[in-house]
């Protein structure tokens, strides 16, 4: 008996099974081989997530020395040692927690 794709049949034996995760098998193969073409694409995947968050993330959770905290009006102005690159995208307040 012939197995279907994705199935294989090991010899000797006349029942077909489905290949493992991440394997396939053509029809009439009495075995699996590596699907490479689907392992190439979740590792492209992986990296693309990983340069893609990465920097968002190291931004997130950068620390700033506070060297003056003062008040302008009903504004606090807070001024730091190095530039901070904090921006607010939108018309509202852009949150900082101040600790220590």
């Amino acid at each position: 008996e012939t197995c279907s794709a994705g199935t294989f049949a090991v010899a000797g034996s006349l029942n077909c099974s489905t290949c493992p995760l991440g394997y396939y098998s053509s029809e009439g193969m009495d075995e699996c081989t590596v699907d490479y073409l689907r392992a190439s694409l979740l590792v492209g995947c992986v990296v693309g997530t990983f340069t893609t968050l990465m920097p968002v993330l190291m931004t997130a959770k950068k620390r700033h020395r506070i060297v003056d905290a003062s008040q302008l009006g009903d504004q606090l102005v807070i001024t730091t040692l190095h530039l901070h690159g904090i921006r607010g995208f939108s018309r509202r307040i852009t949150t900082v927690k101040v600790s220590g």
